[in-house]
């Protein structure tokens, strides 16, 4: 380690010096200094790593459109058939009417399932717009209410006011706000708090090693940047630490069976991926889940500020 903190690497390698008679008197030595080798020997294994995952999401893609496809259609099938017979008279008896609409909820919930396997396949096409990210967290509550007034839970929101614009891709940025909130919701079936909170901020030169051009993932947020942050936060009783890693793992999910499908996450990474943007997903320090976004934020007199379509 340097004086000033930096932390190098060092290679030191010795020969033994011998006298006549074979014994060792010294050591001859060679320092050198292989700090970018080892950097560079440390991207290329994270390069590495991440082309794996990539090639691996992939294949999950193409196996889940494919696997969606053939399933949706009979599902359809056989959702048209209970609603045409939960529509006659036979659903008159108390008993039999229970058990249609078990059939039916089963079948909602297999579309569901059917519905994030296509989402998380879905094309790279975006349509990005200047949009207002207050407004669609908004529209995103009102989506969900139904499942907030049925838990029992308070909704606080902290919308920052005269918030800049972002260029996003309206129905898919949307879709994960809905499925952050929907994941706050379901930690909570008890009842709690959600609060959901905006603001615009810049870049600082400290987050900037996290970002710039030393960060493989794609972000490239820069300092002095403005960005905006929206945080979703529940007060259910948060995610075990050695899961925490996993998080966004396709398919693996912490809710129990029925509750989900293991995808909302991937799902919403992917399109905050494909918006350049960054997501967490942290433990509070009082309680519950913090998820947060940060996206780009349009600056003023940008001539990405155009009139929307």
């Amino acid at each position: 380690m340097r004086k000033d903190g930096q932390i190098r690497w060092i290679r030191n390698k010795h020969v033994p010096r011998r006298n006549p008679s074979g014994r060792i008197v010294a050591y001859d030595g060679l320092v050198s200094d292989i700090t970018e080798k080892k950097r560079a020997d440390d991207d290329l294994r994270t390069a590495q790593s991440q082309l794996m995952q990539a090639e691996k999401l992939h294949s999950i893609g193409q196996l889940a459109a494919g696997v969606a496809h053939e399933v949706k259609n009979p599902l359809q099938v056989i959702l048209i058939g209970l609603q045409f017979v939960s529509d006659s008279s036979v659903a008159a008896d108390p008993q039999m009417r229970a058990v249609i609409q078990e059939m039916l909820d089963a079948v909602q919930r297999a579309n569901g399932v059917i519905q994030d396997l296509l989402d998380f396949a879905s094309p790279r096409e975006l349509g990005m717009q200047p949009r207002s990210l207050n407004a669609l967290l908004e529209k995103a509550i009102r989506f969900v209410r139904h499942d907030i007034t049925k838990a029992g839970i308070k909704v606080i929101t902290h919308l920052a006011e005269g918030l800049p614009e972002a260029i996003v891709d309206p129905t898919k940025i949307e879709q994960a706000f809905i499925n952050l909130i929907t994941n706050a919701c379901h930690a909570m079936p008890g009842g709690g708090t959600l609060t959901v909170t905006t603001r615009e901020r810049v870049i600082t030169a400290a987050e900037s090693p996290r970002h710039d051009s030393g960060d493989r993932s794609g972000i490239r947020f820069r300092p002095g940047e403005p960005v905006i942050t929206i945080e979703i936060r529940d007060t259910g009783v948060g995610v075990a630490p050695e899961k925490l890693s996993r998080i966004f793992e396709p398919f693996f999910t912490t809710k129990s069976t029925g509750k989900g499908t293991g995808l909302g996450l991937s799902v919403t990474q992917k399109i905050v991926d494909l918006h350049r943007g960054k997501i967490s997903i942290e433990n509070h320090p009082e309680g519950g889940v913090i998820a947060s976004i940060t996206l780009k934020a349009i600056k003023q007199g940008d001539d990405a500020r155009k009139e929307r379509p």
